[in-house]
């Protein structure tokens, strides 16, 4: 649902213009407060033929993880190409409205070297935010290894394949399991479910909020249970559009079905760009109520920009690094605070100076 009793869908309508006696079409409906209908709108119907194509639309992916839509009319889609003018290797595709193709089976990805493959309810979801970010998760040809990629707002986010962002020490061995989704919220962070090499497999699975573990089989839940494995169904996770609460369906040890709600505290307020840890070197985002200087930066903080998982870590994750404890400037080197609306890619030489720039100031 979105604001104002709106409502976005995958529909089936009776086109009497389109062959067949149900249509797939892509809509938005408003409603009235008693519930009743008020008016529709819609985007596309089996039969269009979509910006930058010459073959009409069947259809679309109907998956709940396959579509998504903002508050401000923006869509993304998993929309397919008529067969057998399409043919069947290069008829799937993700778009952005009705006018911007991301996604072409068959056609050349982002990867180098790779094409995109079959997007179908297993190898494809997306997500868009009520900024306009948008973030998919898409299958390549070629090796199955490294056959599967995260895109946000056209840029690799993460690969099957590439190191686990929290632990570099191993690596990526998956971004989905059946239909599971992938979300972006308003704050940017994008929300997915992942695999890691990890050689305890009673531990290596979780929902990521980013690089950052929110939730992990194995985990002890507050109560004491503890979690076994997760429900990977296109709507068994939800996220709120401010990203301050995410809900899913998860497996308790002993085979106990439950759906578990996390909510985020707000962060420890951080005294200046580089105050960024706790006086022990945890960071500040992880550890609300933590113990940390009045009086400015301290060792904490720069052990933490320098930890394993710190400054030159984040920085090889490129967009991927976006939101982390080291993202603390806009490309340029100013705060955020200082320069709303900043270009941001991610950890870099901005985030460097900007950390040096104040880590001998006192709190501001």
């Amino acid at each position: 649902m979105l604001s104002n009793r709106r409502a976005f869908m995958i529909a089936s309508v009776d086109d009497f213009s389109v062959t067949g006696t149900i249509n797939r079409a892509v809509m938005q409906a408003t409603f009235n407060a008693d519930g009743t209908l008020a008016s529709t709108i819609r985007y596309a119907t089996e039969g269009d033929t979509l910006t930058g194509q010459t073959v009409p639309i069947r259809g679309s992916q109907v998956t709940s993880s396959q579509n998504d839509a903002n508050n401000n009319g923006q869509f993304i889609w998993v929309p397919l190409l008529r067969n057998p003018d399409a043919p069947t290797t290069a008829d799937e595709m993700i778009y952005l409205g009705t006018s911007t193709e991301l996604v072409k089976e068959g056609s050349p990805s982002i990867i180098p070297g790779r094409n995109w493959g079959s997007q179908s309810s297993t190898n494809s979801a997306v997500g868009i935010n009520d900024n306009g970010d948008y973030v998919y998760r898409a299958l390549l040809d070629g090796a199955t290894a490294t056959n599967s990629v995260i895109v946000k707002n056209g840029v690799k986010f993460i690969q099957k394949g590439d190191p686990f962002p929290p632990n570099p020490a191993f690596i990526v061995t998956a971004i989905n399991s059946g239909s599971t989704c992938v979300r972006i919220d308003n704050q940017g962070f994008v929300w997915w479910w992942a695999d890691w090499s990890d050689p305890d497999a009673n531990i290596d699975t979780g929902i990521m909020r980013g690089s950052e573990i929110v939730l992990q089989e194995g985990m002890t839940l507050p109560g004491g249970a503890v979690l076994d494995f997760f429900s990977t169904g296109p709507e068994d996770f939800s996220v709120s559009r401010d990203g301050k609460r995410m809900a899913c369906v998860v497996t308790l040890a002993g085979g106990i079905e439950a759906v578990v709600l996390v909510t985020f505290q707000s962060t420890p307020a951080s005294c200046n760009p580089a105050d960024i840890a706790c006086d022990n070197g945890a960071p500040l985002v992880s550890n609300p109520g933590c113990t940390n200087s009045t009086t400015g930066p301290n060792e904490g903080d720069y052990n933490a920009f320098f930890a394993a998982d710190g400054f030159f870590f984040q920085a090889a994750q490129g967009p991927a690094g976006i939101g982390g404890t080291c993202d603390i400037a806009c490309d340029n080197g100013e705060p955020p605070s200082r320069a709303p609306g900043c270009t941001n890619n991610g950890v870099n030489e901005g985030d460097f100076n900007c950390f040096f720039n104040n880590l001998f100031l006192p709190c501001v």
